[in-house]
């Protein structure tokens, strides 16, 4: 790959560098300063291209040949998102959900193309036995041996804790693996939203709210009631005992969609779903998800860093009864 090829494939579309700087910490120093989703102009675009080529060793500065390189390359390149044209004159709220679906579309993508081309991805469940392995009190060499074991060939762990853990590999590659939780995916993301909207000190109080409530889902969904996102009860295959104007885990609902077999509540969970940034919850909480575009994202907590670990599927083939909670504006109720 040359340089005007990469240049070609990422100008004027929009980044985030930080599932990328997990997956190869060659990035890590340019996310620290570009730490919210960027344009890719001239100048970031030529950073970006010269950070792949110090992994290169075909002695051109203007194109890249080695795998390591081709594979940092086409990362890049996989989780681009398309800018806006005009991102001034975007509400708030619609920069809520568009940053929403960005985040979790750049980090399910960057896991799932890390798995797939070295086996190794940037996320592993809090109820895993790699993450039991950090948790444990062994001495920090007998972790970094067991932990390793559970990795591809060539890789080592060389730190891990509770929370996350390092690993270098073939052509001293390093990356940053990160625990997560299907509460802990969409806390991630629905914080990301509001960060990059400028949302910093109402995401702090959220948080506050969310971590004396014990980390649940059905705590978050009323914060977010708070700022007036909708909340829709969904059931697949029956009526919901709740009705618009009652109480579901504290949440008011403002619209029901029941036995979503049947046509028209189907066609109702379909336009849902086309929101673009969406967080709910199945079974009264125990489960959460975030979504976007009319596809639901949920992360399994028991997976390794070699697992897909996140699922992506269709809202109205996933099936399960449960809560949508979905930004203002973002969603006109159809009429069927």
């Amino acid at each position: 790959m040359n340089k005007a090829e990469f240049f070609d494939s990422v100008l004027g579309k929009s980044i985030d560098l930080h599932p990328i700087s997990c997956a190869y910490r060659n990035f890590e120093q340019i996310a620290r300063a570009v730490n919210s989703p960027q344009s890719i102009d001239q100048d970031l675009a030529d950073r970006l291209f010269q950070i792949i080529d110090a992994s290169d060793q075909n002695g051109d500065p203007d194109s890249i040949a080695s795998p390591l390189s081709l594979q940092m390359a086409k990362c890049v390149i996989r989780v681009l998102c398309s800018d806006l044209e005009n991102p001034d004159s975007e509400s708030l709220w619609k920069k809520v959900g568009r940053l929403g679906a960005n985040s979790i579309q750049a980090r399910q993508k960057c896991h799932w193309y890390t798995v797939d081309c070295r086996g190794l991805g940037i996320y592993y469940g809090d109820h895993s036995q790699f993450d039991a392995i950090g948790e444990s009190s062994d001495s920090s060499a007998a972790k970094n041996a067991k932990a390793s074991s559970f990795l591809p060939h060539g890789w080592t762990v060389t730190y891990i804790d509770y929370r996350q853990a390092r690993a270098t590999g073939p052509n001293n590659q390093q990356t940053l693996l990160r625990e997560s939780s299907c509460i802990g995916w969409v806390l991630e993301n629905t914080r990301n939203a509001y960060y990059y909207a400028g949302m910093k000190e109402r995401w702090s109080e959220i948080m506050q709210s969310v971590n004396h409530a014990g980390v649940t889902g059905d705590a978050l969904c009323r914060e977010l009631q708070r700022d007036q996102w909708i909340a829709i009860r969904f059931n697949a295959h029956s009526i919901p005992p709740e009705q618009k104007g009652e109480m579901y885990e504290g949440v008011r609902i403002d619209h029901v969609i029941g036995d979503y077999t049947l046509p028209a509540s189907q066609a109702s969970l379909v336009e849902t779903a086309k929101s673009l940034f969406l967080v709910g919850m199945f079974d009264r909480g125990n489960h959460t998800f975030v979504g976007s575009n009319g596809d639901v994202s949920e992360f399994h907590w028991s997976d390794l860093p070699t697992q897909m670990a996140i699922e992506q599927t269709p809202l109205q083939s996933r099936g399960g009864d449960g809560l949508l909670m979905l930004p203002p504006g973002s969603y006109r109720w159809p009429t069927i």
